[in-house]
């Protein structure tokens, strides 16, 4: 009986950690950004370039996000940074961002809309960055 007791607590404290471990945290640091989650809303700030993500590295705000504000210090948006995000509807990338690396917005289904702020000509786009039903309007200041 005492065997089946520590068996059955190794597997409850195995089990809690997983979740913890697959709970998406609120705020936090990636590569040289801060970011934070509020009510669905993720705001990037700091400057300089956003860091590549990968199905082994996956980035720290999970998909749960339905709205992005991206700061004006933000250079570029990272390959996988919001791919799965399901229930973004539109996207409003400013100026200061200078490159989208591939599939930054694969498997947003619901992405309808991305308005650049910036000239077609002065921004990279990396492969399959937007869903294959997505407007992308280019609105140069």
């Amino acid at each position: 009986m005492p065997a089946l007791i520590i068996f059955a607590s190794v597997i409850l404290i195995i089990a809690a950690e997983e979740i913890v471990r697959r709970t998406p945290k609120k705020k936090g640091i990636s590569g040289g950004l801060d970011w934070r989650i509020k009510k669905g809303v993720l705001t990037l700030s700091g400057k300089g370039p956003m860091e590549n993500f990968s199905s082994g590295n996956r980035a720290p705000w999970g998909v749960r996000i339905r709205e992005i504000v991206i700061g004006e210090g933000v250079t570029t948006i990272g390959e996988n940074a919001f791919a799965g995000c399901e229930r973004l509807v539109s996207v409003t990338i400013p100026e200061n961002v200078s490159r989208i690396e591939s599939h930054a917005f694969a498997y947003c289904d619901n992405l309808s809309e991305v308005i650049i702020e910036t000239a077609k000509e002065k921004i990279k786009i990396g492969s399959g960055v937007f869903p294959e039903n997505c407007s992308v309007v280019y609105k140069a200041h």
